[in-house]
């Protein structure tokens, strides 16, 4: 499993609100 599709996995578990890839996530600009 890519480290990215493990940070994906836990993105919507841990921020539910930001699951749209909000700028609270900054791994997520990758």
């Amino acid at each position: 499993i890519g480290g990215k599709n493990f940070l994906e996995s836990l993105l919507p578990r841990l921020n539910p609100k930001n699951v749209n890839g909000a700028p609270s996530m900054p791994f997520e600009l990758e």
